[in-house]
């Protein structure tokens, strides 16, 4: 309901000097935190106040040093899969949209309901033709 996603990437650095992350995520979805698991205590875990120069609404990109790359191959081989987990959401925009369009399709048959005689079925309809609206939304944004 919140249009939220939380999807998560384990890290697995090759053997090279230097190990750089970035993902972009799918138009029409905006990056507002991240977080690392499986990596407490360790170099890899930045301040809080540095925490925002690792991404923007459109990248997330961040680099490791050879002593972070270590210490995550250290992790792996532990059987500790350390991951970054990204907190995004859909576009404010679209998500107005999808709440206008519900309120479009909606606010006449409720105030039907609220004073008028609506059929049961008609109603029932009319929530499945605004899921449908709104899945068909969902999957075009993505898709962008």
């Amino acid at each position: 309901m919140k249009g939220e996603i939380r999807p998560s990437f384990r890290l697995s650095p090759a053997f090279v000097r230097s190990y750089h992350l970035e993902i972009i995520p799918p138009k029409g979805l905006e990056i507002y935190d991240f977080e690392f698991n499986n990596v407490e205590e360790t170099n890899i875990i930045r301040k809080k106040s540095e925490k925002t120069n690792y991404f923007d609404k459109e990248l997330f990109y961040v680099s490791f040093s050879p002593d972070e790359t270590k210490e995550i191959r250290k992790r792996i081989d532990e059987k500790k899969f350390p991951t970054v987990t990204l907190f995004m959401r859909i576009n404010r925009l679209l998500f107005c949209l999808f709440f206008l369009v519900h309120i479009a399709i909606l606010s006449p048959l409720l105030v039907k309901a609220l004073f008028g005689h609506v059929e049961l079925s008609q109603f029932i309809a009319s929530l499945a033709l605004g899921a449908t609206i709104f899945v068909s939304a969902s999957i075009y944004s993505m898709d962008k």
